[in-house]
């Protein structure tokens, strides 16, 4: 599924740094991303608790049905869980629609439209974190329909947690923008998805904890469209093994 040199109209090419083939064995982690990913959940979740019931009364308020959207989502090694999320679309049975959100879609409630603005409909992953389903950084959790097309090097992303922010993520923040018309899964599928597994993979060879604090600030600094603040694109070519090129756009100058 990741093609090499695939571009992600964002002003650069991801080329995947992975291996032509997964064994299915775990990637190592960095030896403090678990300690550190149980102590931020545990203390966010505390810290939060007035945010979190705050969030879930304006959803009550807003639209019927439940404050939480219970999705199954695959893991670590392909195996599925149950990911949460506050609830930010109508509840409403309609067989006709999409499990991915497109442009415009009519489905997501006021209340919502501000949740997905802010990522705050994100927040009670942090109970996946506890549990052990979910890292703060990963590949984000994709839909088994979808999983189910990974091929070879794909499925390298599946090697560790999936997370509640990624690079690829942060990249890729409004990408039902690129989700228009009929032909939207193909676009997904054929592109979009392809892209993202390619920094996924090369995050997932070269993860450390200085890199997911550096995803961390960006993702909280995204709502106000400040992430630029740290250079996401100039990090995927770091992945990649290459030396970031210069905010002029010229190549950097070589000895």
């Amino acid at each position: 599924m990741v093609v090499c040199g695939a571009p992600i109209g964002l002003g650069l090419t991801v080329t995947a740094h992975t291996p032509s083939s997964w064994d299915g064995t775990a990637v190592p982690e960095p030896a403090l991303k678990r300690p550190l990913d149980l102590l931020a959940a545990g203390l966010g979740l505390l810290a939060l608790g007035p945010v979190l019931a705050g969030i879930a009364a304006a959803i009550k308020l807003d639209s019927p049905g439940p404050v939480l959207y219970r999705a199954t989502r695959t893991g670590r090694f392909g195996q599925p869980f149950t990911m949460y999320k506050f609830r930010t679309m109508q509840t409403r049975q309609d067989h006709t629609a999409t499990r991915i959100t497109t442009h415009g879609d009519r489905r997501i409630t006021r209340v919502g439209r501000l949740l997905r603005s802010a990522r705050l409909d994100e927040l009670p992953q942090l109970w996946n974190v506890l549990t052990g389903d979910m890292s703060l950084v990963g590949p984000r959790p994709e839909d088994p329909r979808y999983t189910a097309l990974y091929t070879g090097a794909d499925r390298r992303a599946l090697a560790v947690r999936p997370g509640i922010t990624s690079l690829a993520a942060l990249l890729y923040r409004d990408e039902d923008r690129l989700l228009v018309g009929a032909d939207w899964e193909r676009v997904y599928v054929g592109e979009v998805m392809p892209a993202k597994l390619a920094i996924d993979n090369a995050y997932v060879e070269r993860q450390s904890v200085w890199l997911d604090v550096k995803i961390l600030l960006a993702t909280a600094l995204a709502p106000l469209r400040l992430e630029g603040f740290i250079d996401l694109k100039g990090e995927v070519e770091r992945l990649r093994g290459r030396q970031p090129v210069r905010q002029t756009g010229q190549e950097p100058a070589t000895a």
